[in-house]
């Protein structure tokens, strides 16, 4: 997962090598305003070698064997979409804010904001906002029904 290897970096042959630079320069719209650039510049900061790019999603992938909550990632991401938590909770993996088919095209793990896994929290653990769930970490029973409900069938998953 070397920088420039991600979904961002096929516009301009290395013109634009870090997700920094593309969110300054395009606000990030080259794979859709709210996803992952997909540059690496987590997996760069990493001193762990804990985070790499996705081949296939083009998206930043951690290794939880090998994380060690340092925070530089999270510090690195133009687009705040990494965040440290404890693990067994659910995660959404994509937060577009899109709806519907405008997530999928730009997102194959992406939230299409259908509110199905709010709605079979039992916990109440699950807001929507913006069209994405937000999770109460509090309240959550890591009973997993969020990731069963999930209509897009991949867009929570408990990490």
């Amino acid at each position: 997962g070397s920088p420039g290897a991600g979904a961002g970096a096929g516009t301009s042959a290395g013109a634009i090598p870090t997700c920094a630079a593309t969110a300054r320069m395009f606000g990030g719209d080259i794979q859709g305003s709210y996803g992952c650039l997909g540059h690496g510049d987590c997996a760069a900061v990493c001193d762990y070698g804990a985070i790499s790019i996705d081949p296939v999603s083009g998206v930043s992938v951690v290794d939880k064997a090998r994380c060690t909550a340092c925070g530089k990632c999270v510090k690195s991401c133009p687009k705040k979409l990494i965040a440290i938590h404890e693990a067994g909770v659910p995660s959404l993996l994509c937060a577009n804010r899109d709806f519907g088919k405008a997530v999928t095209a730009v997102c194959e793990q992406g939230c299409i904001g259908c509110s199905l896994c709010a709605k079979k929290c039992t916990a109440g653990a699950i807001a929507i906002e913006g069209s994405v769930p937000v999770f109460d970490y509090d309240k959550c029973t890591h009973c997993g029904a969020c990731v069963a409900a999930c209509a897009a069938k991949h867009a929570i998953r408990m990490v």
